[in-house]
């Protein structure tokens, strides 16, 4: 399955909105700073909208190195067989 980069991003954004406001309640909680947790929960958006775009377009890849990886194997076995 090759999903489009503009689906991973929309993605990463929806999951980014419910994890910030997570950040966002949890700082607000522990420091009671609404400056600080608004700080706290920009750079977490941003950061991680980051590293989670990164993660699903690696994603992609992993069947195609498995089957590179199985075509390698396939050409080991033959050399050891001859």
């Amino acid at each position: 399955m090759n999903e489009p980069r503009s689906i991973s991003l929309l993605k990463s954004i929806s999951y980014r909105l419910f994890g910030t406001m997570t950040t966002f309640v949890g700082c607000y909680l522990f420091t009671g700073k609404v400056v600080l947790s608004v700080g706290v929960g920009i750079f977490d958006f941003f950061a991680k909208i980051v590293l989670f775009y990164m993660h699903e377009r690696a994603w992609v890849h992993v069947p195609e190195a498995i089957h590179k990886l199985n075509r390698a194997v396939r050409r080991i076995e033959r050399i050891e067989k001859s």
